[in-house]
């Protein structure tokens, strides 16, 4: 199909091809009949040849560039986007195909600049180059991290084109992710209108209208510029910050958040402020401790499995718990947990003062070709001391001397106090599991939090802290990150602010603002009973979307009490309700009346039976769970999807092989991590100033890590 001569000028001029290049017409049909047959390396030398008739034109440049990049000349394809940039510095074409080469070179950030200057040149239509780099700048953002730029971008492709579908996965993947910070999420209000002073209004004004044309780094300028000249205004600070998270300028941004923060503005956005700081650039001037790597020699490998199997300080893993997918060595020949108290003969009746911590994972190697036989560990310097006493108590003449000690990662002193990990025999009841997991909680949160230092107490301890009123925001802060972060709903936050003497938040009136104004960070606040039906079911959705667990739970208990509501699935809120259950028999309830309301809604009651049968395996109710199975397989069986689902579910239940195979249990369960463990990461605690260490060893297990 020939070429449309009225098809905007692939070289970024606002002009039809027509009118833009008549004397290449003819060449276009050519080259476009050699891009849809894919013909990239004869097309590419063919603007080569055209380019000897044609110098420096930027429609054959833009195609020469565009070709380059894909058939990975580098290069070549900056030198040809440079010719163009040099005639026309604003050429939005160019400066896509630049942000293409920067995002693979230099990565995500490094696109965002060239980008923006894209989306301000392109005038009367976005081209389609602009498109396809404003997707995936949006990809690159999502997989380098930067959350809250990744859901902007994704949100602009979604207001430019709404069926795009790599946009809606990016959205949904951010935006539903316990790992990303809900307050990070929210990118769903207007920015702040004001009011700011009326002699600057005009160029506030502009600043917002450029931002609304997605000319986010334009409005941030023009902010930068008018912060200088208003200094005191919150608005101005706070939608500086917000565009500055949009452009990847985590820095900035924090930086923003917290000169609006130390305004005079209400208590509720000074915390807003102060916690987005937090998250977008946590502080580095904390103690940090280090996390060690170690080699010994193994002398005897046969006397150092038996003694290490023999020892109550050590407890063997499983093949699939030990955590090694280093491709330069051969998985261990063994591995073992080395504890710092000896492991309990039984879990029954456990006090929690006596339940061992996981020091570190020993790895046991073989000799190899090049390589003599050898135990590995990584270990944090608080506890290497001990560690390397306990080694050489278990294993004796078994060993040799280990190496030089390696730093290979650190994390937070607050991070390492937090996020312990322990180990329990293997018949801990699961209810009494769940008691030693709560008062674990509690004792980190009440007793743990509050005594150590602290980035967001200025390098002090809470406590200490708390007295100093220019401490307050930042604390407050701190404590709304933990709230939002913990999945416990046991914990009352508002005890801990007391304790602090710490002012308590108010329940928020949805009858005196919008509810779409209230920041996702605050909605679990919401007075839900007050909520218009309409308004519940669009805050119950957008909850559901961004996993805003806390007000979740309030508006399912809210939504299942109202006869009156239509726009949302009771069902659904059942189950939503189930997943916040602290028992099984809390759990199963709510599925029952998940059951239930399917039923009435004239709909398959099959997800609840699978739900419900879920739920028994894990809690190891085999009774319960065989007659359920038998009740879905006569009941439902020809149900669509409900056999492949049932057979997914066994079979993550270990139940059944890949080949649908009945597997026989194992005598004797493998010990149990709780929630902080290495393979429980639901359970620890993001905090403000805290990070997981790395290092060039990520094998290695290592306390508190995945």
């Amino acid at each position: 199909m020939a070429i449309d001569p009225y098809s905007p000028c692939p070289g970024g001029k606002d002009k039809k091809i027509k009118f833009c290049c008549p004397d290449l017409l003819g060449e276009w049909d050519k080259i476009h009949r050699m891009l849809a047959g894919d013909q990239h390396h004869a097309c590419l030398e063919y603007i080569a040849k055209l380019e000897e008739r044609f110098p420096n034109r930027a429609c054959l440049l833009a195609t020469k560039a565009m070709l380059q990049t894909g058939l990975g000349e580098t290069e070549g394809a900056r030198e040809s986007v440079s010719k163009i940039l040099e005639a026309e510095p604003e050429n939005p074409v160019a400066l896509a195909e630049r942000a293409l080469l920067s995002i693979a070179g230099d990565g995500a950030q490094a696109g965002v600049e060239p980008l923006q200057r894209a989306i301000a040149a392109s005038k009367n239509q976005m081209a389609a180059n602009v498109f396809e780099a404003l997707g995936a700048l949006a990809g690159a953002l999502t997989s380098e991290g930067h959350w809250t730029a990744a859901l902007a971008h994704a949100s602009m492709l979604i207001q430019i084109r709404s069926d795009h579908k790599a946009a809606y996965e990016i959205l949904v993947g951010v935006s539903s992710s316990p790992a990303v910070p809900l307050p990070l999420k929210d990118v769903r209000r207007d920015l702040d209108s004001g009011p700011v002073d009326p002699a600057l209004q005009q160029e506030f004004q502009a600043a917002l209208e450029a931002a609304n044309r997605f000319c986010w780094l334009e409005a941030a300028q023009r902010l930068t510029r008018l912060a200088e000249r208003a200094p005191q205004s919150p608005a101005v600070w706070r939608n500086l910050g917000r565009l500055r998270s949009y452009l990847a300028d985590e820095a900035g941004a924090a930086a923003a958040f917290r000169r609006c923060a130390r305004l005079d503005v209400p208590l509720d956005d000074a915390v807003e402020a102060e916690a987005l700081a937090q998250l977008l650039e946590p502080a580095t001037d904390v103690e940090r401790v280090d996390l060690v790597f170690l080699e010994y020699p193994i002398n005897d490998m046969e006397q150092l499995e038996l003694r290490l199997s023999s020892s109550r300080y050590a407890q063997r893993l499983d093949p699939d718990e030990a955590v090694w997918d280093d491709p330069e060595q051969p998985p261990p020949r063994a591995a073992f947990w080395l504890l710092d108290r000896p492991l309990p003969a039984s879990g029954v009746d456990l006090a929690m003062d006596d339940v061992p911590e996981a020091v570190c994972q020993l790895f046991l190697f073989g000799r190899e070709t090049d390589r003599a036989a050898r135990l590995n560990l990584a270990v944090y310097r608080d506890q290497l001391d001990s560690a390397r006493a306990r080694i050489a108590e278990i294993a004796g003449d078994a060993l040799g001397p280990h190496g030089a000690e390696e730093v290979i990662g650190s994390t937070s002193r607050l991070q390492r106090a937090m996020n312990a990990s322990w180990r329990l025999p293997p018949d801990t009841p699961p209810e009494h599991l769940r008691q030693l997991s709560k008062q674990r909680l509690r004792k980190a949160f009440f007793d743990v939090w509050p005594k150590t230092p602290n980035a967001a107490a200025g390098g002090r301890t809470p406590e200490e802290a708390a007295a100093d009123p220019a401490m307050r925001v930042s604390l407050l802060a701190a404590l709304l990150i933990l709230e939002l972060s913990t999945q416990d709903f046991s914990i009352d936050f508002d005890e801990m602010r007391s304790r602090l003497g710490l002012p308590l938040p108010a329940e928020i009136d949805p009858t005196e603002t919008t509810a779409g104004a209230t920041p996702l960070a605050y909605l679990h606040r919401l007075a839900v009973a007050k909520l218009s039906d309409e308004d519940l079911t669009a805050v119950y959705r957008e909850c559901m979307l961004t996993n805003a667990r806390r007000a979740l739970r309030k508006l399912a208990q809210e939504a299942v009490s109202r006869p009156s509501l239509q726009g949302i699935d009771k069902s659904q809120a059942y189950g939503v309700l189930a997943s916040f259950a602290e028992t099984l028999d809390e759990a199963i309830e709510c599925v029952d009346q998940a059951r239930k309301a399917a039923e009435a809604a004239g709909k398959s009651s099959a997800p609840w039976d699978l739900e419900e049968l879920m739920l028994r395996l894990v809690h190891g109710d085999g009774a319960g769970a065989e007659r359920l199975l038998h009740h879905i397989q006569t009941a439902h069986g020809n149900e669509p999807g409900v056999r492949q689902r049932l057979v997914q579910l066994l079979y993550q239940a270990g139940l059944i092989d890949e080949q649908g195979r009945a597997v026989q249990p194992a005598e004797e369960p493998a010990g149990i991590v709780v929630p902080g463990g290495s393979t429980e990461a639901a359970g620890k605690l993001w905090t403000p100033g805290g990070e997981t260490g790395e290092g060039k060893k990520s094998a290695l297990w290592t306390p508190g890590m995945d």
